[in-house]
């Protein structure tokens, strides 16, 4: 049996990155996010953002953040150029020099968030995933690969690749 063929793969990408996925996200897809977090990070962004006129708005945000006083894991969504409620996690599963697989499953209800193939967060829709066209990551991670598949049944880029 062969493993499905990615619908997009990247690597040694910098950030920010922008991968725009033809026809937008499905149901099923799945998303692998291969990196590490650089020593000097205070956060770093995964945005599932909507395309076309509606191209600022951001139907998933996840976020986690290193602060002094503690480390978490925020969620969000942002409609209307206003921020929803937001959701938090009293814990952060990224450690400052650690590598890390970050893989979001899209589901009828949600965003299912696995770290390094352990459940994590499940986010529920609050703009309908067909909506959905872009993926971006943003601020101080390091990126060695996104990948995206159809099918989550597995274990357009204006992406530059690092120096």
């Amino acid at each position: 049996m062969t493993a499905p063929e990615a619908l997009v793969s990247v690597t040694n990408l910098a950030t920010p990155c922008n991968i725009a996925i033809a026809g937008g996200f499905l149901l099923g897809m799945l998303v692998n996010i291969r990196g590490s977090v650089p020593k000097d990070s205070q956060r770093f962004d995964v945005n599932f953002l909507c395309g076309g006129d509606r191209k600022n708005e951001i139907a998933f945000h996840f976020n986690p953040r290193f602060e002094e006083d503690r480390d978490r894991v925020v969620f969000n969504s942002k409609l209307n150029k206003e921020w929803g409620q937001a959701e938090e996690s009293s814990t952060n599963p990224f450690r400052k020099g650690k590598s890390f697989l970050l893989q979001f499953v899209i589901t009828k209800n949600g965003y299912q968030v696995i770290v390094d193939n352990k459940p994590f967060y499940e986010y529920s829709h609050r703009i309908p995933i067909e909506q959905v066209k872009i993926l971006q990551v943003a601020w101080t991670v390091e990126l060695q690969q996104i990948e995206i598949f159809k099918d989550s049944n597995i274990s357009s880029s204006t992406c530059s690749e690092t120096k």
